[in-house]
């Protein structure tokens, strides 16, 4: 079990809130049903608390696996990318703290995501290991409902050119999909993807968006109503707009919507709507769109 594994390794699981056992009891179940040997989660709990216990700052140190990949000890087993991963889960346990607001001694240190971290989470999209990719689609995610990124930074740039590059793998399509469905609504990340999303998967995207809001179903809706306006799907004026305001109103109108269904929902909001003049981008309002 999740705290047998833990125990041994001197995690003192009292110390721990109950809604982040719960969460990490999760990810132990998920990674016990798959084919491999990993447990990440519980790798991430015992490698943090070993930080901590050595007055290291956890989120540093997995920014260090992430760039050297090396981790004596590791329980993980995926050839060279070992320690990777673990950093990797590392951030997604802290992010996922940080968004649900619950303490633990793992997120008392102040984050802070550096150029080295950003390079090290891209090279994941890229590994020839699915695991990674994995890995780091939830890792991008959690991060993102944690508001570790400004909209307008620049790495986001990186990450869509590594998803671009990778968006064909039909083995690695899942997962960049779910990244693509984080990456901030601006003119530079349309303009680096619409092309191969038109291409790979132009009418999957309209038929999820479509059938998703028709459903009611707020999750899927949000998630590919990004990958529709990243697709250029809809003019970048009253048209999105006009969409954006529909999703709004469905995710307001369901019921027992999650939490970061309407953090990711404030997010969009919050950049369809500092979209500047599309005249005076380099993306006109009169370039063909999927659908269209």
């Amino acid at each position: 079990s999740l705290f047998d594994v833990c125990n041994e390794f001197g995690v003192d699981n009292d110390s721990l809130p109950g809604e982040f056992i719960a969460y990490i009891e999760q990810g132990f179940e998920e990674s016990t049903r798959t084919d491999t040997a990993m447990f990440p989660y519980a790798c991430a709990v015992i490698r943090a608390e070993k930080c901590v216990r050595d007055h290291i700052d956890p989120m540093q140190y997995a920014g260090r696996l992430l760039t050297d990949g090396d981790d004596a000890g590791c329980l993980l087993t995926d050839g060279d990318d070992t320690g990777r991963i673990l950093g990797v889960y590392m951030i997604c346990m802290i992010a996922w703290c940080r968004y649900n607001h619950i303490v633990t001694k793992f997120t008392e240190y102040e984050c802070r995501i550096t150029e080295d971290i950003m390079r090290g989470l891209a090279d994941c999209i890229s590994s020839p290991h699915i695991l990674s990719v994995r890995a780091v689609s939830t890792a991008l995610r959690d991060m993102a409902l944690a508001e570790y990124f400004d909209d307008t930074a620049g790495h986001w740039d990186l990450i869509a050119d590594r998803c671009r590059a990778e968006l064909p793998d039909r083995k690695k399509q899942p997962y960049i999909r779910k990244i693509l469905s984080i990456l901030p609504i601006r003119f530079s990340i349309v303009d680096r993807l619409q092309e191969v999303i038109k291409k790979e998967i132009g009418e999957e995207v309209i038929k999820a968006f479509d059938k998703s809001y028709e459903e009611g179903r707020a999750e899927e809706c949000v998630d590919s109503f990004v990958e529709c306006a990243l697709a250029h799907r809809w003019a970048f004026d009253e048209e999105i707009h006009k969409a954006m305001r529909e999703v709004q109103i469905l995710v307001l109108e369901s019921k027992g919507t999650a939490e970061e269904v309407k953090i990711r929902l404030q997010q969009i909001y919050r950049q369809v709507s500092v979209l500047p003049d599309p005249a005076a981008e380099d993306i006109a309002n009169g370039s063909p769109a999927i659908g269209s």
